[in-house]
């Protein structure tokens, strides 16, 4: 799904704050450990905020419990 009316950002934003469960308009998302990513033309690779350069392919994987988040 993509984003293409202003208000759509209204959905997007409500997922965010307020952690809705499922799709809503301009923003799907899937649960997964591993997923890659391939397109015909480079596109700008980013990492944690910084551009790391254009890239074709980009696969990612996450690792169990490679990650704690702590919050109050």
């Amino acid at each position: 799904m993509t984003v293409t009316r202003p208000g759509h950002w209204i959905g997007v934003a409500a997922k965010g704050v307020f952690r809705l469960p499922g799709d809503v308009a301009g923003l799907s998302t899937r649960a997964s450990r591993e997923v890659e990513i391939v397109s015909e033309e480079p596109l700008h690779v980013q990492l944690d905020g910084d551009v790391v350069g254009p890239a074709r392919r980009l696969h990612v994987r996450c690792l169990q419990h490679a990650l704690l988040v702590r919050s109050r």
